[in-house]
């Protein structure tokens, strides 16, 4: 238990290095949030992977002068490394701790690391039980979607097999854009991505930045559905669809929300959206490359 909580710890804190990096990236209103969104999937891999192929030229090549020091993930396998950035393991394959007072903190910490993860998984699993319980006699409208009075915002739930759930209030018009948007949801699987970034700050619950990174995480994915709807309906719809999010913004509801995300900035980026023209999608392929490779990539 003291050498896992060592190793969990060690992701722990590589995850909210490269989560860091994203969060200051998101401040580059340039760059699109679907780009943001798929820049996400770093930290979240670094929440669960700590080796990765050695470079000189990466972000932990970098942190390893004053903080740190990569060590061989794979005994047989130099062109691979891991990052300990606690360095107080005096073996690490098998990784052995030292005696007395380190030892017994980590065994403590790891009790109760896995006490803390153990509980909130079970009220995830209770809380998603719950939501189904209460959609179980949703009406059926045909097309995977369905109406409940258990909700006050369409929202998409499940996921294997998600499906659109809608306010018995909701008007034909309404329905049009809630339909493209929820499609649009389930058509990028963020029904998926979300429940992973959740599992991820359950096995992660000590660290504030995970909690952090995934409400940023929800927020773009929000965005980036934003910009999925329009490009597929033209600009012409910007605005029609900009005041049919704005009907539902004192709504609240579980699942993946069409009025979820902040209202206002949602608001103001549909009407800003502007397709991306072929020189600056070719720019944005080369930025993306780029920023795996120095963010996933571990000290040489």
């Amino acid at each position: 238990m003291a050498s896992l909580f060592y190793w969990v710890l060690n992701i722990s804190i590589l995850g909210g290095v490269t989560g860091t990096v994203i969060v200051l990236l998101r401040l580059i209103k340039k760059i699109p949030r679907r780009v943001i969104f798929l820049l996400w999937s770093i930290p979240l891999l670094r929440f669960w992977i700590p080796f990765g192929l050695r470079n000189e030229f990466s972000l932990l090549a970098i942190l390893s002068v004053f903080w740190g020091r990569p060590v061989s993930s794979f005994p047989s396998r130099e062109h691979f490394a891991a990052h300990n950035f606690l360095s107080i393991a005096e073996r690490y394959f098998p990784l052995t701790l030292p005696e007395g007072g380190w030892q017994d903190f980590f065994l403590v910490a790891g009790i109760i690391w896995i006490c803390g993860a153990a509980v909130l998984f079970i009220g995830m699993v209770g809380h998603y039980w719950g939501i189904r319980r209460q959609l179980r006699n949703a009406l059926p409208l045909g097309d995977h979607c369905f109406s409940t009075e258990h909700l006050l915002s369409p929202a998409v739930f499940g996921i294997l097999h998600p499906k659109i759930y809608f306010p018995k209030d909701n008007t034909e018009r309404e329905k049009k854009w809630v339909l493209l948007h929820e499609k649009e949801h389930i058509r990028r699987r963020d029904h998926f991505w979300r429940f992973l970034g959740i599992v991820t700050c359950c096995i992660h619950w000590f660290n504030p930045l995970a909690w952090f990174f995934l409400s940023c995480a929800i927020d773009d994915m929000e965005y980036a559905c934003d910009e999925g709807v329009v490009r597929r309906c033209g600009p012409a719809c910007k605005k029609e669809y900009a005041l049919a999010l704005a009907q539902y913004h004192s709504s609240a509801s579980s699942g993946l929300s069409f009025r979820g995300g902040k209202l206002r900035k949602r608001v103001v980026r549909i009407l800003q959206f502007r397709k991306l023209p072929l020189y600056s999608g070719v720019a944005m392929l080369v930025f993306l490359v780029a920023i795996f490779i120095f963010l996933l990539t571990n000290a040489g």
